[in-house]
């Protein structure tokens, strides 16, 4: 289904004839912040364009340590910025909360 699992996160990859489009739920655990839940879910959107990062690399002669060596990703924003603020939403998890969905706050 396009779903690759890596270390403390689940990935989605769409590939497309210029881009490549990721959603990764990355996670903390036992948040400090949030004492009574097991996981915090953070979605995050990756965008990669071929086009641009050719275009890019040729700018800084393909040095890519001037581009933090991850010329690649040109967008990586958390998947709440999508929604508008009003609707911003945490998704929360833990063993005593396994017999219902996700809660979001």
């Amino acid at each position: 289904m396009g779903f690759e699992r890596q270390e403390g996160s689940f990935t989605y990859a769409r590939i497309l004839e210029d881009a490549e489009q990721d959603i990764v739920f990355a996670a903390d655990y036992f948040p400090t912040y949030q004492p009574d839940e097991e996981v915090h879910l953070h979605p995050t959107m990756p965008l990669g364009m071929r086009s641009v990062t050719k275009a890019v690399l040729e700018l800084v002669a393909g040095n890519k340590s001037l581009l933090a060596d991850a010329p690649e990703i040109i967008v990586s924003q958390p998947i709440v910025f999508t929604a508008p603020k009003e609707q911003h939403a945490r998704w929360f998890a833990s063993s005593h909360s396994s017999r219902r969905p996700i809660r979001r706050t």
